[in-house]
């Protein structure tokens, strides 16, 4: 039995200028450490409502291209916002 422990990504990106494709190869271990990270960074930043982005671009950026860096933060931004709305919908409306 072999213990498979980096699985690869094809990433596109494209803008006006060029077109970048990639290949991200990232073992478990790292996108486990890298998504508890982000949770724990998430769980600190919930009530304060700023530095989430600030603290998790360099953690990406040392194992992802700049630009996927940003789009992942992005969807970390996003996923956090929700949470947030799910766990706080209800005061909104005794408001």
């Amino acid at each position: 039995m072999t213990l498979q422990t980096s699985r690869c990504y094809k990433v596109s990106l494209s803008d006006n200028e060029r077109r970048y494709v990639g290949t991200i190869k990232v073992s478990f271990f790292a996108a486990a450490g890298i998504c508890l990270a982000a949770f724990l960074i998430a769980a600190m930043v919930l009530m304060s409502g700023f530095g989430l982005g600030t603290l998790l671009t360099p953690l990406f950026v040392l194992f992802y291209d700049i630009k996927i860096a940003v789009l992942l933060v992005a969807v970390v931004h996003f996923s956090n916002n929700l949470f947030k709305l799910g766990l706080f919908f209800r005061h909104l409306l005794a408001l």
